[in-house]
C-alpha cells in the first residue's frame, strides 16, 4: 500500500511518502531507505529537536529510553545549549566538544573544574596497542600516586617508573628515568623539609658490581658530580651539618673486601697536567677541604681516615693547601687528620723510596728543608721549625724519639709526679770550637736527683759575713731537714779558715774559724733540691710536680712493633680494579 500526500506548510512544499512502516520526507519524491523508519533528505535544511529548559526536561513524565532533547540553560557543571538523552535511568548529556575531550584539542576549559579522570574510587589507566594488561603504560591510582609500566608502585612513592628487570608489565628499556638538557638541569630534585632528601639513589643488588648513582660528563671541562649545600646562603646553626657530598658504605667486610665511601679516579693516560681524583675546597675561615674519619671501635684492623699514594716522580700522596690571605684570628688547615681509636693515626705519611722523607711540613711559605739521605719528617718554619703539643692532663710526653737499637728519648715527659724536659740515654752536651776551629763537645754533669745551683762572692768583715740568696732562686728550691742546703766556701785571702751557720732557704752566714777577725773576700757555691712546681692552664687544669726523688724511675720503652702501622709489606692499598659499568647511549 502506498500513500502520497501533498502538504503546503509555511509557504514551501514537502513531499511525504508512506510505504509499509517507514516514512520519507523530501522534495524529490524518493522512497525512504529500507532500513530507516524515518528518512529525511535535504540540502538546505536540518532537523530541529525539541528545545526546553532543565526544569521542563525533568518534568517530562515517564521519559522513554533514548528520548532526546536540547536543553537551553545550564545544569552545573554542564553548560547551556547541550543535547541530553534519557538512558533508561538518568538524563545524561550527549557528548560534544564542550563537555568531552576531543582528539583535536579543547577550548573553553576551566582548570579545577574540567578534568580527565574518574569520579569514583577507581584508578585511571592509559594503554596503547590494545586492552591487554601488558599494554598498560600509565596508571594514576585513586589515592594519587602515578606509576609507569606497572599496576602497583612502591609504598611511599608519589611517582614510580619501572624499567627492564624490575617487574614491569613490559620491557620498554634499561633506564627507568633519563634527563636531557643542553643548558638547564637534566634531573632536578628539591626537598623543602629540613630533614628531606632532594634525590635518593638506591641499588638493591646484593652481589656483583652495582652502582647506586652513576654520573658522567662528556665535556673535558665538565663535572660528573657537583654537591653544593646551603645554596640559600643561610646561617648554618650550631650542632648541624651542611654536606655537599657524602659517601657511605654499610655492612661488614670479608677478609679481602674493600669498603670505599667515595672513590675518585683519574684516567691512567693523564701523564701531564693536573689530574685530581678528589678535590676538596672550602671558603670558610675555619673550614676543611677534605675530612677523612675512621670510626672502627675494635682493636684490630688498619683503618685510614685519608690514604694518599703518589707513584709519579713529583706526585703528592696527599696535598693540603691553606691559602687564606685575609686578616683575623682564623686557623686554615691544609690537611687535618683525626683518629677516634686508641691505636689509630690521625695522619700517616710514608715514603717507600730509598732516601725519601715521610712528610715535609713547611710554614710561612718557606722553602722546605729535608735531608738528602731521607728522614721521617722534615719541618721548616720562620721562628719555629716544629711545634708539638699534647692535651692530656695526666702522664704523657710531647715527643718520643727512638733509634733502631732500642734507645729512647722523651721530650716534655710528664710522669704524673715529675716533669722532665728530656729523658733518655746518653748525656746532655753542647758543641763549641776548640783553638784550631774544630767542633768539640762539652758534657753536662748529671746527678741522681733534681738540683739547682748558684754561685757568688762575699766579703768577711771582722771575720763574719751574711749571704742572701737570689729571691728567684729561693722561690724555686726546697730546703728542709730532709733536703738541706749545701754550701761550699772558698776563702780568697789569709785567714784561719771558715765555716757556715744559719743555713736556710733564703741564705747563710760565714764565720772565720777560731774567732778570727779577718777582712778577706771569698767565693761560694750552693746546691739545693729543686722545689715543687704547680702549673695551671688557661682552662683551669692544674698540674703539680715534685722533684724530691732520688734515682727516679726511667720512662718505659715504647714498643713500636705493637703499633698498627699501615702496609708494613709495602703493598699499595688501592682498589683492585676501577669501577666498571660506564654507560653510553
Amino acid at each position: 500500500m502506498r500513500l502520497r500526500t501533498l502538504l503546503l506548510v509555511g509557504g514551501f512544499t514537502t513531499a511525504t511518502l508512506t510505504q509499509a512502516q517507514n516514512i520519507a520526507i523530501n522534495t524529490t519524491g524518493a522512497a525512504p531507505a529500507a532500513s530507516a523508519m524515518l528518512d529525511i533528505t535535504s540540502t538546505d535544511r536540518g532537523v530541529l529537536i525539541p528545545r526546553m529548559t532543565a526544569a521542563q526536561r525533568t518534568a517530562i513524565a515517564s521519559p522513554a529510553t533514548g528520548l532526546l532533547v536540547f536543553q537551553t540553560d545550564a545544569s552545573t557543571p554542564i553548560p547551556a545549549n547541550q543535547f541530553w538523552y534519557y538512558d533508561g535511568t538518568l538524563w545524561t548529556p550527549l557528548f560534544s566538544s564542550r563537555i568531552g575531550w576531543s582528539i583535536w584539542g579543547n577550548a573553553g576549559t576551566t582548570a579545577g573544574t574540567n578534568f580527565i579522570g574518574t569520579t569514583d574510587a577507581q584508578d585511571f589507566v592509559v594503554k596503547t596497542g590494545g586492552s591487554a594488561a601488558a599494554n598498560e603504560r600509565i596508571r594514576v591510582l585513586s589515592t594519587g600516586p602515578v606509576i609507569l609500566n606497572r599496576a602497583t608502585g612502591a609504598t611511599g612513592d608519589v611517582f614510580s617508573v619501572y624499567a627492564n628487570g624490575t617487574g614491569g608489565l613490559s620491557s620498554p628499556g634499561d633506564y627507568a628515568i633519563n634527563g636531557y638538557t643542553n643548558t638547564g638541569a637534566g634531573l632536578y630534585g628539591e626537598a623543602g623539609n629540613a630533614g628531606g632528601l632532594a634525590v635518593v639513589s638506591v641499588n638493591a643488588a646484593t652481589t656483583g658490581t652495582s652502582n647506586s648513582l652513576w654520573s658522567e660528563a662528556a665535556s673535558p671541562n665538565g663535572r660528573a658530580v657537583v654537591g653544593i649545600s646551603n645554596t640559600s646562603n643561610a646561617v648554618i646553626p650550631n650542632g648541624t651539618n651542611a654536606i655537599g657530598v657524602q659517601g657511605q658504605v654499610n655492612g661488614t667486610l670479608a677478609a679481602t673486601g674493600q669498603s670505599i665511601g667515595v672513590l675518585g679516579i683519574t684516567n691512567a693516560t693523564m701523564t701531564t697536567g693536573d689530574a685530581i681524583g678528589v678535590w676538596g675546597e672550602t671558603g670558610s675561615s675555619a673550614g676543611t677541604g677534605i675530612v677523612g674519619l675512621t670510626t672502627n671501635s675494635t682493636a684490630a684492623g688498619t683503618t685510614d681516615g685519608v690514604y694518599g699514594e703518589a707513584r709519579g716522580g713529583l706526585g703528592n700522596g696527599v696535598y693540603g693547601n691553606a691559602t687564606y690571605t685575609g686578616t683575623g684570628s682564623v686557623q686554615p688547615q691544609g690537611v687535618l687528620g683525626r683518629a677516634n681509636h686508641a691505636n689509630g693515626f690521625g695522619l700517616v705519611a710514608r715514603n717507600q723510596n730509598t732516601g725519601g722523607t715521610g712528610s715535609i711540613s713547611v710554614g710561612n711559605n718557606e722553602a722546605g728543608n729535608y735531608l738528602v739521605a731521607g728522614s721521617g719528617s722534615a719541618a721548616t718554619g720562620t721562628g719555629t721549625g716544629g711545634f708539638f703539643y699534647y692535651t692530656t692532663a695526666g702522664a704523657g710526653q710531647g715527643i718520643i724519639i727512638q733509634d733502631i737499637v732500642g734507645a729512647q728519648w722523651n721530650v716534655g715527659y710528664w710522669t704524673g709526679t715529675q716533669y722532665r724536659k728530656i729523658v733518655g740515654n746518653g748525656t746532655v752536651n753542647t758543641v763549641v770550637n776548640d783553638t784550631e776551629g774544630n767542633r768539640v763537645v762539652l758534657t753536662c754533669p748529671e746527678a741522681p736527683e733534681a738540683l739547682f745551683q748558684d754561685y757568688g762572692t762575699g766579703q768577711l768583715v771582722n771575720g763574719t759575713a751574711r749571704v742572701d740568696l737570689d729571691p728567684n732562686l729561693v722561690k724555686n728550691i726546697l730546703v728542709d731537714k730532709e733536703h738541706p742546703l749545701k754550701v761550699f766556701i772558698q776563702p780568697e785571702g789569709d785567714c784561719k779558715g771558715t765555716y757556715v751557720t744559719n743555713k736556710s732557704a733564703t741564705g747563710f752566714d760565714v764565720h772565720e774559724l777560731g774567732g778570727g777577725t779577718s777582712d778577706i773576700p771569698f767565693s761560694w757555691s750552693i746546691v739545693a733540691t729543686r722545689g715543687d712546681e704547680t702549673i695551671t692552664s688557661d682552662e683551669g687544669q692544674v698540674r703539680h710536680a715534685s722533684y724530691r726523688q732520688r734515682w727516679g724511675a726511667a720512662p718505659p720503652i715504647m714498643d713500636r712493633r705493637s703499633m698498627l702501622v699501615p702496609q708494613e709489606d709495602g703493598t699499595p692499598r688501592m682498589p683492585a680494579t676501577p669501577i666498571q659499568g660506564a654507560r653510553g647511549k
